[in-house]
């Protein structure tokens, strides 16, 4: 029995029999520019397409007819027809992605897997295999990571609840004392005033005394003889004159009394009152930190007195959680924002940093801090992108979670041919600016 290869002619009938036969099963082949999830929106169930905004019909012949038909473009998926349109990257080996269709048969090889140029113009490279196993490769190594900073982040938060409950239990020690403070502050107040009262007391009487004294002075110095005034203002201006009397007569007043018990009165209530300020301080300190935000779970509470530095060039960057962020250079250091809060909607993803160092000319410094996983704490990257206004991603393994490293594990188990995985943000087109 001999097989005859089938000639040129039969095979083309053959072909479009069976393209026939798909089209009456409800299928229609691949149209080119599509992923696989939008085959039901170009199958040949009649002889037209509506265009996936709806705005019109038009005849199913015209797909990829390098002819823009839609207001949506989505009538040339393969083709760079249309200035709205996408073309898709199957990508097999790699990750699909979409591509604008103005870079289809653009001379650029765009798609790893060399799709996007099919004129013939262009010769692509299939780099998918080689880009899938590198992606691999980041891929094990990211589980891994968050698999640990995932275990290290479950030890922060025991560890957080630790430090939360003596801090607690310190502030309720605290404030006892301050109590005990308190009290002891109002009985040396009442102890100074009471020796306070007794100094009054008893400079009342020196001073009634003195008076008395200064009266008997005064009248027999008016009884007896007087100085002539000529002879005063020759006196006077010879220089003859005793300054002291002078001065004695200018400047007399009762002398000062200070009662011993009154001035330890005065420093005991002075002490106290030091203590119970500084005491009264700490309080307002700790619970500041007792009851900062530190995560849902608490889970950054243990990066709190910790700081973590990057240099970049000539410029040291350091990070202070809860604190403050700066920038030194040689012995300058300048500070690029204070502790103020979580960004607001971040979901502990990023914190604010401002009222930091005015620019010259221009507004206070301030940073925004993105917060990743990672395994160890670590500064990975610093920005300006606009004057005096710095972005800093930290890493560190309080942002891991073991949701998100189960995630990437069933990722990397359920991985087969990743060109059926379609990474899309709802329908968001990939868009790279080359």
């Amino acid at each position: 029995f001999v097989v005859m290869r089938p000639s040129a002619p039969a095979l083309l009938t053959l072909t479009l029999i069976v393209l026939i036969y798909t089209a009456a099963e409800g299928s229609s082949p691949v149209i080119r520019g599509i992923p696989k999830s939008s085959y039901p929106l170009y199958t040949r169930t009649r002889d037209t397409f509506t265009c996936l905004d709806r705005s019109q019909t038009i005849p199913h012949s015209r797909i990829n007819d390098d002819y823009c038909d839609c207001a949506d473009g989505s009538d040339e998926p393969g083709t760079a027809a249309c200035a709205n349109g996408r073309f898709y990257c199957i990508n097999k080996g790699f990750r699909g992605r979409y591509i604008p269709s103005s870079r289809v048969n653009d001379g650029v090889c765009d798609c790893c897997d060399g799709t996007d140029e099919n004129n013939g113009a262009t010769v692509c490279s299939d780099t998918c295999k080689e880009l899938g196993a590198e992606s691999a490769k980041e891929a094990v190594k990211k589980a891994e990571i968050a698999r640990e900073g995932a275990r290290i982040r479950q030890e922060w938060v025991e560890q957080a609840r630790k430090l939360t409950q003596e801090h607690l239990a310190e502030l309720e020690r605290l404030r006892a004392e301050e109590k005990g403070l308190k009290e002891a502050l109002n009985d040396a107040a009442a102890e100074k005033e009471r020796w306070e009262e007794v100094e009054r007391s008893e400079q009342e009487a020196i001073t009634a005394q003195w008076e008395a004294e200064h009266a008997e002075i005064k009248e027999a110095e008016t009884v007896s003889a007087p100085v002539e005034v000529d002879e005063m203002k020759e006196a006077e201006e010879d220089g003859d004159l005793d300054e002291t009397t002078n001065q004695e007569e200018g400047s007399e007043s009762p002398p000062k009394h200070t009662n011993e018990d009154a001035e330890k009165a005065r420093k005991i209530h002075n002490d106290a009152k030091q203590s119970h300020s500084d005491l009264t301080n700490k309080i307002k300190a700790l619970e500041a930190k007792a009851y900062m935000d530190y995560g849902g779970d608490q889970e950054f509470l243990p990066l709190q007195g910790q700081c973590f530095e990057l240099k970049v060039n000539k410029y040291t960057y350091e990070l202070c959680p809860f604190d403050k962020v700066t920038q030194s250079e040689g012995g300058g250091k300048t500070t690029l924002g204070k502790w103020k809060d979580w960004k607001e909607g971040a979901a502990y993803s990023a914190q604010v940093y401002d009222s930091g160092e005015k620019c010259w000319q221009g507004p206070d410094r301030s940073t925004m801090v993105e917060i990743v996983c990672g395994a160890t704490s670590e500064v990975q990257k610093v920005d300006e992108p606009s004057r005096c206004e710095y972005t800093m991603v930290f890493a560190t393994p309080a942002a891991c979670s073991q949701l998100h490293a189960d995630i990437l594990q069933l990722n990397l188990e359920s991985e087969g041919d990743t060109h059926d995985v379609e990474l899309e943000e709802g329908m968001a087109m990939e868009y790279e600016e080359r």
